[in-house]
């Protein structure tokens, strides 16, 4: 897509924004995104229960607010994805988000909160890359097949991926004694792994991973995390009750932005008052094409008028209550 029929075709301002990935893994080799302000058409999205839990508003939501981002939304990774994430919601909300968390050793409940300018984009690691097929290797260190050592091919995660994840947990998880058993890294493995001593063969693939140790399996899931591109979303937050420090993991999905339906209240609230005290200066497409941002300006700016407006009112009222009690003749 050509950079003047993206200026041109859009009315809402946009940025550009460095992703983790380098677009090593893309076949333009973009190392960026040019991205729209969220507005109230986002908003939206992320204000309907169904397309939050269906998972359809994170993928409209990007395809809107990502401009020069062609073919298959599939085809994103979860990294860059995060990192897209965190600008909006930067962007769109603020930096501050508060949260909660129980200590997991004295069980009391803490308020915390952390600035999204404060996480970490974790890049390619430059001495870590992937081959020219865009995959990963790994040896497991105590499995063997035919005493030769297992070579495990894999690629970083995607929409897609993701999204298969889910599929596979959701038609083949089981519970053992009324506790349901997460298999999401057997399903992590199964999505992701590529080959295994160069076979691609799905059920040969699904055999090793069936058959792999703890051991091995932790360690493989500690390489798969350390070379994965995306935001370095675990913090490690002290307990105000007993000092423990505790490691959260801030997930990074559809309640990421924090609104929910009754929010979707207060944005049509704030839609009709800029329209109104525009007086003219607005329409309802202008207001509802505004960047989450500037609407937020626009308003605390009318407030500020408003309370000039009535500041002016009262002192011309007392005024003229006083005039009029220094003309009143005298008794």
């Amino acid at each position: 897509m050509l950079y003047r029929d993206i200026v041109k075709n859009n009315n809402v301002p946009f940025d550009e924004i460095s992703i983790p990935s380098k677009g090593i893994f893309y076949k333009d080799k973009k190392e960026t995104f040019l991205v729209k302000y969220v507005t109230a058409k986002e908003e939206n999205l992320l204000t309907s229960p169904t397309l939050i839990d269906s998972g359809k508003a994170l993928e409209m939501l990007m395809s809107s607010c990502l401009l020069d981002w062609d073919g298959d939304i599939d085809r994103l990774l979860i990294g860059d994805r995060d990192a897209f994430m965190v600008y909006l919601r930067s962007t769109s909300y603020g930096d501050k988000i508060p949260y909660d968390f129980i200590c997991s050793n004295c069980k009391i409940e803490n308020k915390a909160s952390f600035n999204l300018s404060e996480l970490e984009m974790k890049d390619v690691d430059k001495l870590d890359r992937p081959d020219e097929n865009l995959e990963y290797t790994f040896t497991l260190s105590k499995m063997k097949i035919n005493n030769e050592d297992v070579v495990v091919k894999f690629r970083p995660k995607t929409l897609g991926d993701e999204r298969s994840i889910l599929k596979i947990i959701e038609e083949e998880s089981k519970s053992v004694g009324g506790i349901k058993i997460d298999n999401r890294i057997e399903a992590t493995y199964r999505t992701q792994i590529s080959s295994i001593n160069g076979i691609n063969n799905e059920i040969f693939i699904k055999k090793i991973i069936k058959g792999m140790s703890l051991s091995d399996s932790s360690e493989l899931r500690g390489y798969m995390k350390k070379v994965e591109p995306g935001v370095q979303n675990e913090l490690v937050t002290e307990c105000e009750s007993c000092g423990h420090s505790v490691k959260n993991i801030i997930p990074i999905d559809g309640n990421f932005f924090g609104l929910d339906v009754e929010y979707r209240q207060h944005m049509m609230n704030e839609i009709f008052l800029i329209t109104y005290y525009g007086k003219g200066g607005f329409s309802r497409d202008d207001v509802f094409n505004m960047p989450v941002y500037e609407r937020r300006w626009v308003m605390q700016r009318i407030q500020e008028e408003v309370e000039k407006k009535n500041a002016a009112d009262r002192q011309a009222s007392n005024k003229a209550r006083s005039d009029a009690r220094s003309r009143a003749p005298s008794r």
